[in-house]
C-alpha cells in the first residue's frame, strides 16, 4: 500500500481503471498518454497526464512500478527503455506487455500492408531482441516469456477454448513462439531494497471485518497495538 504505479500510454485509461480495482484503490496511480481519446475512468487514485514530449510532465519524478504496453517499436526501444529506466526508484520494477511479431495474426497482417503498399503500424521486436534490450539498459532479474492465445479476430467458441488451453499453451515448447502476447519483467538495481513497513489496522477495507489471530511458537504478533503472544 503507497506505493507508486506509473502507466506509459494509458489511452483512454480502462487498464488503469482496472489497477485500482486489483490494488483496491491503496496505490497512488498516474496513468500518462500521448495522445488519442480523453480517460474515461473517475477513481480518485488515477493521476491523468498527457505527454506532448519526453519526460515532460514527468521530469523529475520517480515510481515503484512502470507498466507499459505496446510501446517499444524497434526504433525507439531502446531509448524508451532507459527512459523507463531512469523513472523508476532505486530497486524499482516494470512490466511491459508487448506484441509478439512470431504471431501468425499479426504477421498477416502485416503482409497484407505490404502488398497493398500500407505503412506498418508498428515494428514490433521479437523476444530475444527485447531481453537483449533490456539487459544492455541495465536491469537485472529480467524474464521474457510468451503469454495470452486469445486475440482478435478469434470467433467467441475458440476464445473460450484457448483462454482454458492459454496456461498449457504458454509452456509448450514451439507452440508458446505463436502466443499474442510477450510479456517482460524486470528491475532497477539494487536487488534487495529495504520497503517501509506499512499498518493495515487502520484501513477502511478491514473496517467491520472479522480478524484470526493464529498463535506460533515463541512468535509475537502486535494486532491494534496490543501484543498477543
Amino acid at each position: 500500500p503507497g506505493e507508486t504505479i506509473l502507466e506509459i500510454g494509458s489511452g483512454c485509461g480502462l487498464f488503469a481503471d482496472a489497477l485500482v480495482r486489483v490494488s483496491r484503490g491503496r496505490n497512488p496511480i498516474t496513468a500518462a498518454r500521448f495522445a488519442g481519446d480523453d480517460p474515461v475512468g473517475a477513481a480518485e487514485t488515477v493521476e491523468h497526464i498527457r505527454l506532448a514530449t519526453l519526460p515532460g510532465a514527468l521530469e523529475g519524478r520517480r515510481f515503484r512500478y512502470v507498466v507499459v504496453q505496446n510501446i517499444l517499436d524497434r526504433a525507439d526501444a531502446s531509448a524508451m527503455l532507459s527512459w523507463i529506466y531512469d523513472l523508476l526508484e532505486d530497486g524499482g520494477e516494470v512490466v511491459c506487455f508487448e506484441s509478439n511479431p512470431w504471431n501468425p495474426v499479426f504477421g498477416a497482417r502485416n503482409l497484407f500492408r505490404k502488398i497493398f503498399g500500407m505503412e506498418r503500424a508498428q515494428s514490433l521486436v521479437s523476444q530475444p531482441e527485447l531481453y537483449e534490450l533490456i539487459s544492455e539498459v541495465g536491469f537485472i532479474g529480467v524474464s521474457a516469456r510468451f503469454t495470452d492465445f486469445v486475440y482478435a479476430p478469434l470467433p467467441r467458441a475458440l476464445i473460450w477454448l484457448l483462454r482454458n488451453l492459454s496456461t498449457l499453451l504458454e509452456n509448450a515448447p514451439l507452440v508458446r513462439t505463436l502466443a499474442g502476447r510477450i510479456l517482460i519483467h524486470a528491475k532497477k538495481p539494487p536487488r534487495i531494497v529495504a520497503r517501509p513497513s506499512v499498518s493495515l489496522v487502520r484501513h477502511k477495507a478491514l473496517q467491520n471485518a472479522v480478524s484470526v489471530v493464529v498463535p506460533c511458537h515463541n512468535v509475537s504478533i502486535a494486532l491494534a497495538g496490543e501484543a498477543v503472544e
